[in-house]
Protein backbone atom coordinates (compact mmCIF):
# COMPACT_ATOMS: atom_id res chain seq x y z
CA UNK A 1 0.00 0.00 0.00
CA UNK A 2 1.45 3.29 -0.83
CA UNK A 3 1.73 5.78 1.53
CA UNK A 4 -0.04 9.07 1.49
CA UNK A 5 2.07 12.25 2.33
CA UNK A 6 0.63 13.58 5.40
CA UNK A 7 0.73 9.89 6.78
CA UNK A 8 4.51 9.76 7.33
CA UNK A 9 5.53 8.93 9.75
CA UNK A 10 8.75 10.65 10.30
CA UNK A 11 9.51 13.61 12.13
CA UNK A 12 8.91 17.02 10.43
CA UNK A 13 12.32 18.14 10.33
CA UNK A 14 13.93 14.80 8.50
CA UNK A 15 10.92 14.26 5.66
CA UNK A 16 12.03 15.92 2.62
CA UNK A 17 9.38 17.11 -0.12
CA UNK A 18 8.65 14.75 -3.07
CA UNK A 19 10.51 15.25 -6.50
CA UNK A 20 8.38 17.04 -8.88
CA UNK A 21 7.86 14.74 -11.92
CA UNK A 22 5.92 17.52 -14.52
CA UNK A 23 5.23 20.91 -14.18
CA UNK A 24 1.75 23.15 -14.60
CA UNK A 25 3.52 24.50 -17.14
CA UNK A 26 4.14 22.20 -19.61
CA UNK A 27 0.61 22.26 -20.19
CA UNK A 28 -0.16 23.81 -23.47
CA UNK A 29 -3.35 26.18 -23.40
CA UNK A 30 -6.00 26.16 -25.52
CA UNK A 31 -7.32 29.57 -26.70
CA UNK A 32 -11.15 28.46 -25.82
CA UNK A 33 -10.41 28.91 -22.25
CA UNK A 34 -9.91 32.01 -22.41
CA UNK A 35 -7.87 32.01 -18.71
CA UNK A 36 -10.44 29.65 -17.23
CA UNK A 37 -9.89 25.78 -17.38
CA UNK A 38 -11.72 23.14 -15.58
CA UNK A 39 -10.27 20.89 -12.84
CA UNK A 40 -11.28 17.59 -11.87
CA UNK A 41 -12.12 17.99 -8.18
CA UNK A 42 -13.76 14.61 -6.81
CA UNK A 43 -17.75 15.28 -5.61
CA UNK A 44 -19.31 14.43 -2.20
CA UNK A 45 -20.66 11.61 -3.32
CA UNK A 46 -16.75 9.98 -4.27
CA UNK A 47 -16.22 11.07 -0.91
CA UNK A 48 -19.16 9.14 0.29
CA UNK A 49 -17.80 6.19 -1.51
CA UNK A 50 -14.19 6.41 -0.57
CA UNK A 51 -15.32 6.47 3.37
CA UNK A 52 -16.44 2.70 2.98
CA UNK A 53 -17.50 1.62 5.98
CA UNK A 54 -17.07 4.94 7.77
CA UNK A 55 -20.05 6.16 6.43
CA UNK A 56 -21.85 4.67 9.89
CA UNK A 57 -20.26 7.96 11.15
CA UNK A 58 -23.43 9.78 9.67
CA UNK A 59 -26.01 7.27 12.04
CA UNK A 60 -26.36 9.74 14.81
CA UNK A 61 -26.72 12.83 12.62
CA UNK A 62 -28.97 10.84 10.95
CA UNK A 63 -31.18 9.96 13.52
CA UNK A 64 -31.03 13.54 15.33
CA UNK A 65 -32.48 15.27 12.07
CA UNK A 66 -35.20 12.80 12.35
CA UNK A 67 -35.55 13.30 15.41
CA UNK A 68 -35.76 16.94 15.47
CA UNK A 69 -38.31 16.92 12.31
CA UNK A 70 -40.47 14.14 13.47
CA UNK A 71 -40.56 14.57 17.56
CA UNK A 72 -40.16 18.01 17.87
CA UNK A 73 -43.14 19.24 15.91
CA UNK A 74 -44.78 17.23 18.38
CA UNK A 75 -43.71 17.98 21.42
CA UNK A 76 -41.60 21.31 21.24
CA UNK A 77 -40.92 21.01 25.26
CA UNK A 78 -37.96 18.67 24.22
CA UNK A 79 -36.24 21.35 22.11
CA UNK A 80 -35.29 22.76 25.61
CA UNK A 81 -33.57 19.65 26.08
CA UNK A 82 -31.66 19.31 23.18
CA UNK A 83 -29.40 22.20 24.26
CA UNK A 84 -28.38 20.81 27.82
CA UNK A 85 -26.72 17.94 25.07
CA UNK A 86 -25.43 20.70 22.31
CA UNK A 87 -21.84 18.95 22.54
CA UNK A 88 -23.35 15.45 21.38
CA UNK A 89 -24.90 17.32 18.91
CA UNK A 90 -21.99 19.11 17.79
CA UNK A 91 -20.37 15.90 18.00
CA UNK A 92 -23.32 13.82 15.90
CA UNK A 93 -22.73 16.33 13.40
CA UNK A 94 -18.85 17.36 13.44
CA UNK A 95 -17.40 13.90 12.94
CA UNK A 96 -18.77 12.86 10.19
CA UNK A 97 -18.47 16.06 8.17
CA UNK A 98 -14.94 16.00 9.23
CA UNK A 99 -14.22 12.54 8.10
CA UNK A 100 -16.21 13.44 5.05
CA UNK A 101 -13.99 16.04 4.26
CA UNK A 102 -10.88 14.24 4.84
CA UNK A 103 -11.68 12.09 2.43
CA UNK A 104 -12.75 14.89 -0.14
CA UNK A 105 -9.66 15.75 0.09
CA UNK A 106 -7.75 12.38 -0.96
CA UNK A 107 -10.42 11.37 -3.17
CA UNK A 108 -7.70 12.46 -5.75
CA UNK A 109 -4.75 10.58 -4.47
CA UNK A 110 -6.45 7.69 -3.47
CA UNK A 111 -7.34 7.33 -7.45
CA UNK A 112 -5.24 4.35 -8.34
CA UNK A 113 -5.64 4.36 -12.27
CA UNK A 114 -4.91 7.45 -14.45
CA UNK A 115 -7.45 9.73 -14.82
CA UNK A 116 -8.31 13.05 -16.74
CA UNK A 117 -7.16 16.06 -14.55
CA UNK A 118 -10.08 18.12 -16.14
CA UNK A 119 -13.30 15.82 -16.69
CA UNK A 120 -11.89 13.04 -14.18
CA UNK A 121 -12.50 10.52 -16.87
CA UNK A 122 -10.41 7.44 -16.82
CA UNK A 123 -7.82 6.95 -19.38
CA UNK A 124 -6.66 3.03 -18.67
CA UNK A 125 -5.51 1.60 -21.88
CA UNK A 126 -4.81 5.24 -23.52
CA UNK A 127 -1.06 6.29 -24.10
CA UNK A 128 0.60 8.82 -22.62
CA UNK A 129 0.06 11.63 -24.30
CA UNK A 130 -2.73 11.27 -26.61
CA UNK A 131 -5.91 13.56 -26.75
CA UNK A 132 -8.53 12.58 -24.58
CA UNK A 133 -11.19 12.09 -26.41
CA UNK A 134 -14.09 12.94 -23.97
CA UNK A 135 -12.79 16.65 -23.44
CA UNK A 136 -10.22 17.08 -25.99
CA UNK A 137 -6.98 17.92 -24.01
CA UNK A 138 -4.49 15.83 -24.12
CA UNK A 139 -3.00 14.51 -20.92
CA UNK A 140 0.13 13.00 -19.81
CA UNK A 141 0.87 10.31 -16.83
CA UNK A 142 4.03 12.73 -15.29
CA UNK A 143 0.77 15.75 -15.51
CA UNK A 144 -1.89 13.39 -13.54
CA UNK A 145 0.88 12.18 -11.06
CA UNK A 146 1.77 15.35 -10.19
CA UNK A 147 -1.80 16.35 -9.69
CA UNK A 148 -2.20 13.66 -7.68
CA UNK A 149 -0.22 14.48 -5.16
CA UNK A 150 -1.75 18.00 -4.45
CA UNK A 151 -4.59 19.18 -6.42
CA UNK A 152 -4.70 22.67 -5.01
CA UNK A 153 -0.87 23.35 -5.64
CA UNK A 154 -1.03 22.40 -8.68
CA UNK A 155 -3.85 24.18 -9.92
CA UNK A 156 -2.31 27.93 -8.34
CA UNK A 157 1.15 26.31 -9.84
CA UNK A 158 -0.79 26.69 -13.26
CA UNK A 159 -2.53 29.98 -12.46
CA UNK A 160 0.69 31.47 -12.10
CA UNK A 161 2.50 30.43 -14.96
CA UNK A 162 2.19 33.42 -16.47
CA UNK A 163 4.55 35.36 -13.91
CA UNK A 164 7.25 33.31 -14.35
CA UNK A 165 9.63 34.03 -17.11
CA UNK A 166 9.89 31.58 -19.68
CA UNK A 167 13.63 31.30 -20.31
CA UNK A 168 16.76 33.60 -19.58
CA UNK A 169 16.27 36.56 -21.36
CA UNK A 170 19.36 39.21 -21.24
CA UNK A 171 18.73 42.97 -19.55
CA UNK A 172 20.40 46.11 -19.33
CA UNK A 173 21.22 46.69 -15.60
CA UNK A 174 21.57 50.18 -16.21
CA UNK A 175 24.27 52.17 -15.32
CA UNK A 176 26.21 51.95 -11.48
CA UNK A 177 25.73 54.57 -9.19
CA UNK A 178 28.57 56.06 -7.62
CA UNK A 179 27.15 56.89 -4.11
CA UNK A 180 29.76 57.32 -0.55
CA UNK A 181 30.34 54.22 1.71
CA UNK A 182 28.31 53.92 4.38
CA UNK A 183 29.98 53.22 7.97
CA UNK A 184 28.92 50.02 7.61
CA UNK A 185 31.16 48.96 5.24
CA UNK A 186 28.14 48.67 2.08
Amino acid sequence: MTQLPDEDSRPLHERVPPVSVASPGQMRPRAEDNGDVQWYMPSWSDALRGMGWRVIYFLPAVALLLFLFIIVPMRPSVLGQIFVWWKLVIIAVALPMGVAIKELKRGVQRRKEPFCIHCGYDLTGLPDNHNWPECGRQFSHRLIEEYRRDPNWFIERYKSRALVPMGFTPFPAGPVSRRRKSRDGT
